[in-house]
């Protein structure tokens, strides 16, 4: 699953949510609310978020973290602090105040999970208004 502003599918679009500060309003971490997941078979699914920096749009400015789901949840969050994400671009970490694309990718190899996601999003304590063309502004 990718945002990156583009619909185009198995393409990142690395700078396509223009440079947005995740870490306004004090936000440390992002954060995934879990509705559910059943830990099927009992078997750990690795989910890996990478972050890409809008400096650059060849995407090799960019951070990643892998959590292990490793049991079942229901109406859970999990907080990923920045700092535990590690570089993997060839040009330098995300910069988690330009912000250009985030994508998850749900690994593993049983075919048995499901889970649902509630939201994604940081732990910034952000009050969203809707202004008046319904768009969430700050």
């Amino acid at each position: 699953m990718q945002w990156d502003g583009n619909s185009t599918p198995g393409f990142i679009h690395a700078a396509g949510l223009g440079g947005i500060d995740f870490t306004q309003d004090g936000g440390t971490a992002l954060r995934v609310v879990v509705e559910s997941f059943d830990f099927a078979l009992g078997n750990p699914l690795p989910v890996k978020f990478t972050v890409y920096d809008a400096a650059d749009a060849t995407g090799e400015r960019a951070s990643s973290r892998i959590i292990a789901l490793n049991s079942s949840l229901s109406h859970a969050t999990i907080e990923i602090p920045f700092a535990d994400f590690t570089q993997i671009g060839l040009f330098g970490p995300a910069d988690f105040h330009n912000v250009g694309a985030v994508s998850m990718l749900v690994g593993g190899n049983t075919s048995d999970w499901d889970m649902v996601l509630d939201d994604l999003d940081t732990n910034g304590n952000c009050d969203m208004v809707p202004d008046e063309n319904g768009r969430v502004v700050d």
